[in-house]
């Protein structure tokens, strides 16, 4: 895996997670001021996110691609 593509599923899985965080937060309040389906479809697309964001961290985290990336720049 090229740098490049390292730090595109890093903002992929950065953008991810803070999405689903955002959705959940959005959930409670919309669960608290009103009841409408608006606040179930968040919750479901807050899940899917937060799903996603951490299938990338794993992904990252099993491919160890990222170790030559780390010792490239402490070489400097």
């Amino acid at each position: 895996m090229s740098p490049k593509e390292i730090v595109i599923m890093r903002k992929q899985q950065f953008l991810m997670l803070n999405l689903g965080i955002i959705c959940v937060i959005l959930f409670v309040v919309g669960l608290t001021w009103m009841e409408v389906p608006f606040t179930y479809f968040m919750f479901f697309v807050s899940i899917l996110n937060l799903i996603q964001g951490f299938r990338l961290l794993l992904k990252r985290s099993s491919t160890k691609s990222w170790i030559p990336l780390l010792e490239k720049n402490s070489s400097l």
